[in-house]
């Protein structure tokens, strides 16, 4: 058994969230990406690219939902993130 916290399990939760995004159902996607997001960072930290990558698609996910201020909030976390690794 892989286990919550094992990479082949979160990277399959991912595509269980975009699959479910692809049908509709987006309510389901912001609960897994909230709980992939957090486990990510418990696992990896907030600035690691899988992390940064999961805050991104819930961000995508907040604004396809009208949640503005949640989107733009992680959108802007994760510009952070970048100009810090890329120098700028």
């Amino acid at each position: 058994m892989l286990g919550d916290d094992h990479s082949w399990t979160l990277e399959n939760t991912a595509n269980l969230a975009n699959t479910h995004r692809d049908q509709g159902y987006l309510d389901d996607v912001v609960a897994l990406w909230e709980a992939m997001m957090e486990k990510k960072k418990q696992l990896l930290s907030d600035g690691h690219p899988d992390t940064l990558k999961s805050m991104s698609s819930l961000a995508a996910t907040y604004r396809d939902l009208g949640h503005l201020d949640g989107a733009g909030a992680l959108e802007s976390i994760v510009e952070e993130h970048k100009k810090r690794c890329d120098g700028s």
